[in-house]
């Protein structure tokens, strides 16, 4: 954690993170907000935090428990969708597993990370890789 960096997924479990990002704001602890996908449990949530944390002029960091290339896309999204003199960095966490879930991967050139081109994230999941679906929604 990089000094003045405020770890929301550490210290606030709550699934929206807004009343303690305003309440960080006014006791003066912060000059940056951690955003993790997993605890904002939905994407609307993450943006809508992330967005507060910009207009508060925070520098922001977006991230998550890690993981392949879905999970990696869709934090190049929303990294890469904070104002550049607002983001702080990104991991290509991607390339820190050794099975591939998904083809077009968030693209890394040197140090950057970009998003894939394509619908959606912009990655082919390898829907055999995933096996068996637990859940099937489309009825």
């Amino acid at each position: 954690m990089l000094h003045g960096e405020l770890r929301i997924g550490t210290l606030a479990r709550a699934p929206f993170h807004r009343p303690f990002l305003l309440e960080a704001v006014d006791v003066a602890v912060d000059r940056g907000h951690c955003q993790q996908l997993a605890v904002a449990a939905v994407a609307h949530q993450a943006i809508a935090c992330r967005d507060v944390a910009v207009d508060l002029g925070f520098m922001v960091t977006v991230e998550d428990t890690g993981g392949a290339e879905v999970d990696t896309a869709a934090m190049a999204h929303l990294s890469l969708s904070t104002p550049e003199e607002r983001r702080l960095h990104a991991i290509a966490f991607h390339e820190w597993v050794t099975v591939r879930t998904a083809r077009n991967a968030p693209p890394v050139i040197g140090s950057r990370m970009g998003v894939p081109d394509g619908p959606g994230l912009g990655i082919d999941v390898d829907t055999d890789l995933l096996g068996k679906p637990f859940l099937d929604l489309r009825r």
